[in-house]
């Protein structure tokens, strides 16, 4: 109705094999349209809309130029051809390198803000590179979806080795693009370089030569060596025309010339002036060079193409085992290139042995000797040797090694006890009698004396179906579960390797089967941000990034990283490696290591591998605690007023630990804290490392409290000075008389609002003085009825009572108004 063109795409359910692919999909374009009026290197997407009873979304977009110059106000649908940067290249297979520069500068910075987003465009191609009004947009995003929400997509030869979906892979697309627009080759035909007489006369060899090493470090097939963003990939396009204006400066200005016009116009001027004879004499040299005779012939072998690191900040990755490198066939040499000044390597000397010994050790495919082997310099890194001996089980070691003192690695080799393909049967640690099938495997019937084996060693309830002491369970969480099991106790012998496992065996009499499978599938796994450990039913495999090896089949695993939402990263593997990146969303869960604040709004301080209250817990806190559980542990308040920021007192040690247990439900519940994150009272030993105290000796409170005399927690010194503590001061002489820290006033007669006096070099408060605080330990072996409080209270005024190695025995049941906690945030891991 308006008169204006637009383009229109329909997404049908039906395209799709999953409900939640489909769904992934409209999720990346409704999150796409958010951004893409953000970047004008990015297709403007106007609306987004669906049909819920049709099984459909769409969305419109500004449209592109047309290939025959239609003015798009006024456009003929029946001859109207979108123009692509595909369509230019149909015309004209290399681009000068100032196109090459404006469409990959503007290709990488619209990917870059599209990434910066959570979102990866997974299909980077030159058809999916339009014009509007001259300038290039990248679109077609109808692959667009969130970083780590992907199914397996992409354009054969753009996509790279790990797979799509990932910012890097979306980089190493572009780079193939560029590859096409430079050089004229098929993006399949990369890294070869056209030869010296294809070249144009005219092109700059030098900034030839620096966008072909741009364009080889986005096509790195190692992801840890391409641009680790697109505004590094757009920076080092940059450098080769530092003058060249900023491509989505161009639309604004399009009148004006590339710097580069410039240059020429000043050397034609030039050349004008130059004799005839000189002008004849390099007319042949520049259109005619002689060929290379002075230089040496390449090797023919692998190198790896790399380019100079962006000066952006690379995201610190694991180590990943090295990909292959790159073939580069013999390219003609355009120009000598001087050789790099490598840095000299770093070793380490590594002993290898066996047990047994007489094992032969491989290093990088080769044959390197045999167990034990003297020491030897080794580059450090991460680093893997092979172990093989005959009749055991081949054994790998992997570990990465720093400069250092020479070290030995001994590998334990395991007897080969696998099934022989020239038995017909084979049992195994479970006692389970494996048959040899027509197409060379062994598969068994589980019997109930192996099933109840396996539900006693692993907790499970009996509840269990057999015929003719045979099991009958059609549930495959549980038929995998026990091939799981029993996997994992065949390897602990030798019976497996690390390459089969055991797999339920479909059967049509109910009969569950158990046969041995080897069929395994790569997944690449990575966070952005890194580092997220990363979960199979609450085992811990890693942390991002790493390289996984699974079964065949389905999988799902949990990534946790502190302060970020869990996300559940689920998908099937195949012979094929899977990339997979999971873009992580914050939520103010728990962060160790860092300051965090709590659902109570209480400070906890990194102190060793502990989470710390920053103050003892408050009257607040607890009777929040109270009310929500409807505890009525015979709580009463004391004979002194307090505000509900006042320490809880009262209280005994079993109070202290119920509240701790009750927060730790409540947190985790709310997802703040991890289901292996927990609450609770300190230890004696760790209640003096948050007080700062020395190092002590003994096995119990009552032995480490008088190996030495400690210092006290605000220091040496005595009395202590204002603003250290509250303890019985002249602030109270009328209840205290003679027994109080004369001279010395802190202002309260019971307790303090908590945080009311300075910090600990630890960052807590009250740490001496105000409460004595519970910890979990009993005072000693021979009093075992006894508890523990530490730190002293506001009517403590001895200083060995105040020494940060002194300890309060007293029953843990007792309630008093000096005793309260602090509590501590543990990960239970560890």
């Amino acid at each position: 109705m308006t008169g204006r063109f637009r383009a229109l795409k329909v997404v049908k359910r039906e395209d799709f094999e999953l409900e939640r692919t489909f769904e992934r999909e409209f999720e990346g374009i409704k999150h796409y349209e958010k951004v893409t009026q953000d970047h004008p290197g990015l297709v403007d997407v106007l609306h987004v809309g669906r049909d819920e009873g049709a099984d459909f979304y769409y969305y419109v977009m500004e449209l592109a130029d047309d290939q025959g110059g239609q003015d798009l106000d006024n456009i003929d649908p029946s001859t109207y051809q979108a123009r692509t940067l595909a369509s230019d290249l149909r015309k004209n297979r290399v681009r000068d390198i100032a196109e090459c520069i404006l469409v990959g500068r503007t290709v990488a910075e619209a990917l870059d803000h599209l990434h910066k987003s959570g979102l990866t465009h997974r299909d980077v191609k030159p058809s999916n590179i339009i014009f509007v009004k001259g300038a290039p947009r990248l679109a077609d995003i109808g692959l667009v979806a969130r970083s780590g929400q992907r199914t397996f997509v992409g354009t054969e030869g753009y996509v790279p080795p790990e797979g799509p979906g990932t910012s890097a892979a979306d980089l190493y697309s572009l780079g193939m693009v560029l590859y096409e627009m430079h050089t004229g080759k098929d993006r399949l035909d990369f890294p070869e370089l056209p030869s010296n007489h294809q070249l144009s006369p005219t092109v700059n060899r030098d900034e030839w030569r620096a966008l072909n090493k741009v364009i080889c470090q986005a096509g790195s097939p190692d992801p840890r060596k391409r641009f680790v963003s697109g505004q590094a990939f757009s920076h080092a396009l940059r450098k080769i025309r530092p003058g060249e204006m900023d491509p989505l400066l161009k639309e604004q200005h399009p009148q004006q010339k590339p710097v580069y016009s410039h240059w020429i116009l000043g050397i034609s001027m030039v050349g004008l002036l130059l004799l005839l004879g000189v002008i004849t004499l390099f007319w042949k040299d520049l259109f005619n060079p002689p060929p290379l005779t002075n230089v040496p012939p390449l090797k023919k072998e692998k190198i790896e193409v790399i380019a100079p690191a962006p000066p952006a900040e690379p995201i610190p990755e694991k180590p990943m085992p090295s990909p292959l490198p790159v073939t580069v066939p013999q390219p003609v040499v355009i120009e000598p290139e001087p050789t790099p000044i490598l840095a000299k390597a770093v070793s380490r000397s590594i002993k290898l042995d066996s047990s047994p010994p007489g094992a032969t050790v491989w290093f990088n495919g080769e044959e390197i000797g045999r167990t034990p082997t003297a020491y030897r310099d080794f580059e450090v890194g991460q680093l893997e040797f092979v172990f093989k001996k005959e009749a055991y089980l081949d054994k790998t070691e992997t570990r990465a090694f720093d400069a250092g003192d020479p070290v030995s690695i001994k590998a334990e080799l395991l007897p080969d006890g696998r099934p022989k393909l020239g038995n017909k049967t084979w049992t195994n640690v479970s006692a389970l009698t494996f048959f040899l099938q027509t197409d060379g495997t062994f598969v068994a019937p589980v019997t109930s004396y192996a099933y109840e084996s396996f539900l006693t060693s692993t907790g499970r309830p009996f509840a269990i179906s057999a015929q003719d002491g045979l099991i009958k369970i059609s549930d495959p969480k549980l038929r995998w579960a026990f091939c799981d099991w029993m996997t994992q106790i065949d390897r602990r012998v030798g019976n497996l390797d690390e390459s089969q496992y055991h797999a339920p065996v479909p059967s049509s009499d109910g009969i569950f089967y158990c046969g041995i499978a080897k069929a395994f599938g790569t997944l690449i796994l990575k966070s952005n941000p890194p580092g997220a450990d990363i979960y199979q039913e609450n085992q811990l495999l890693g942390t991002t990034p790493s390289k996984l090896n699974f079964r065949h089949g389905n999988f799902e695993l949990s990534l946790a990283l502190g302060g970020y939402a869990m996300e559940t990263v689920a998908g099937r593997l195949t012979d094929e490696a899977l990339s997979y990146e999971a873009y992580l969303i914050k939520d103010g869960s728990v962060a160790f290591g860092t300051n965090w604040t709590n659902s109570h709004n209480m400070p906890l301080i990194p102190v060793g591998k502990m989470m710390v209250a920053a103050y003892e817990t408050r009257s607040r806190d607890f009777q929040l605690y109270l009310s929500e559980t409807e505890v009525n542990p015979g709580v009463f308040p004391p004979s002194f007023p307090q505000s509900s920021d006042h320490p809880i007192v009262m209280v005994n040690r079993e109070d202290a630990i119920a509240f701790c247990r009750w927060l730790t439900a409540k947190e985790q519940k709310q997802k703040i804290i991890r289901p292996w994150h927990a609450y609770r009272l300190p230890t004696d030993l760790e209640w003096s490392e948050l007080a700062g105290t020395p190092p002590e000796t003994g096995d119990t409170p009552k032995e480490r409290e008088h190996s030495f005399r400690a210092k006290f927690p605000w220091g040496s010194q005595w009395p202590p000075t204002p603003g250290t503590g509250n303890f019985a001061d002249e602030t109270g002489s009328a209840i205290f008389g003679k027994y109080k820290i004369s001279g010395f006033r802190d202002g309260f007669v019971y307790t303090a609002p908590v945080g009311s006096f300075q910090p600990s070099d630890n960052k807590l408060f009250d740490v001496s003085g105000n409460i004595w605080e519970w910890v979990s330990d009993t005072y000693s072996d021979e009093t075992e009825t006894l508890g523990v409080v530490r730190g002293g209270a506001w009517d403590s005024y001895e200083q060995g009572v105040l020494l940060g190695s002194y300890r309060n025995a007293v029953n843990p049941s007792d309630r008093s108004e000096q005793y309260g906690f602090r509590y501590i945030l543990t990960d239970t891991r560890e």
